[in-house]
């Protein structure tokens, strides 16, 4: 299995957007704190169940009901 590993993209990406953290004040610290949470607490693992079941149906042509 291979292993999961950013690209030389999207390390780009996070070190501009560390940078970037770095100028904010507190209340704009608060408001990309709370995204981030919603983001990653409710968007990604709804994404990750969708993706599972689209493979599950794809590979067992589960019918969606279950």
């Amino acid at each position: 299995m291979r292993k999961i590993e950013p690209s030389v993209n999207d390390q780009l990406k996070f070190a501009k957007f560390v940078k970037e953290i770095d100028k904010l004040d507190r209340n704009s610290l608060l408001e990309v704190t709370i995204e981030l949470a919603r983001l990653a607490l409710l968007m990604q693992p709804a994404a990750i169940r969708w993706a599972a079941h689209e493979a599950a149906s794809n590979l067992g042509g589960i019918d969606g009901s279950t």
